[in-house]
């Protein structure tokens, strides 16, 4: 699998893996536009994340089976079923939703304060218990109705963590007169 480019007139490739022959292998590519990459796998496992590349023309191309040597032996491929996915961008902030913190809930800087792999941007929403307006005492009375409890489905539960506790506390209090309405 080759992600570059026809050696002979452009950089060096980024090899893969090499294919064998007279073998079968299922292989995904998952674009990110926005990021200029795409991930690669072979057989469901992981392979590779690779750069676009970035030109000034058109490429038309996508190349399996070239030769290291940048030969212009393109071998045979055998396509079936050959898919390039793209994963959603529900919240249209540039970011695809695998590799947004925060994907329901637009947040292009993808601000992330606390380094909690979160996004700001929901945590000030999920701090709006109550719902309305700025964050104020009547979210603090939910989150204290759920203090200390564990489980599924607690509306203190801010952070998503199934524990509503001190972390909860920290977003709550960060966000303290804010209008996180949606």
């Amino acid at each position: 699998i080759d992600s570059g480019t026809d050696l002979k007139a452009y950089s060096p490739t980024e090899m893969i893996m090499t294919l064998n022959t007279n073998q079968w292998y299922f292989i995904e590519i998952e674009a990110y536009p926005y990021l200029n990459s795409y991930d690669v796998y072979i057989d469901s496992e992981f392979k590779k994340t690779c750069s676009f590349w970035i030109h000034s023309g058109f490429e038309t191309n996508f190349r399996i089976g070239d030769r290291a040597d940048g030969s212009s032996d393109k071998g045979e491929a055998y396509w079936d079923d050959f898919v390039i996915t793209q994963p959603v961008d529900s919240d249209g902030d540039g970011f695809v939703d695998p590799n947004d913190n925060c994907p329901y809930v637009p947040n292009p800087g993808q601000e992330d304060r606390n380094s909690d792999g979160w996004g700001d941007a929901c945590e000030c929403a999920a701090a709006n218990l109550d719902g309305f307006g700025l964050i104020d005492f009547w979210d603090f009375s939910i989150l204290a109705l759920d203090w200390k409890e564990s489980g599924t489905g607690l509306s203190g539960d801010i952070n998503g963590d199934e524990v509503v506790d001190f972390k909860d506390l920290e977003i709550l209090a960060y966000y303290w007169q804010s209008d996180c309405s949606l």
